[in-house]
């Protein structure tokens, strides 16, 4: 699975094609602006970065990093080409498109109406940032790794939590 973290208001400003840096040149570090202008310069576009889930760095450990860069995460079962793999789990693409995604959590609880509105049929998961210690390892699989669960089975919007 490739996730990749974005804030919400950047989501909505680029829907339906998400590009790097759109809207938010003014608001990154200048070594951010350094590495974009390395990319640039090495690939001939700057990518979105995407983390890639495996064995040894677990779904659960994407989202925990993914949450860093924003308050909204998109799953993607597969990427576009052209690609790049930039370092050991992260993925490079010039740009994604929105409606290839799998699955969709977010921190923003009204963001839900605002995807179930565009995107009908994709589960859509609200994630309140105190309850992720509380869910173990099992939960999560069965949650984000696709298996038939019947989770998604009537309603794909729901909150994880108490």
């Amino acid at each position: 699975m490739f996730v990749h973290g974005i804030p919400f208001v950047h989501l909505v400003s680029q829907y339906p094609v998400l590009s790097p840096g759109e809207g938010k040149k003014k608001r990154i570090s200048p070594v951010q602006k350094a590495d974009a202008r390395r990319l640039v310069r090495h690939l001939g576009y700057e990518p979105v970065h995407l983390l890639r889930s495996s064995r040894e760095y677990p779904l659960t450990r994407c989202i925990a990093e993914c949450l860093n860069y924003g308050d909204t995460i998109l799953a993607f079962p597969g990427i576009p080409y052209p690609r790049v793999q930039l370092s050991r789990r992260e993925w490079g693409v010039p740009r994604l498109n929105i409606f290839d995604v799998a699955w969709i959590l977010t921190t923003r609880e009204n963001a839900r109406e605002w995807f179930h509105h565009r995107l009908p049929g994709i589960p859509v998961l609200y994630w309140r940032p105190d309850v992720p210690q509380a869910l173990g390892r099992r939960e999560l699989r069965k949650i984000f790794c696709g298996k038939p669960t019947g989770v998604y089975s009537r309603e794909p919007d729901f909150g994880i939590g108490p």
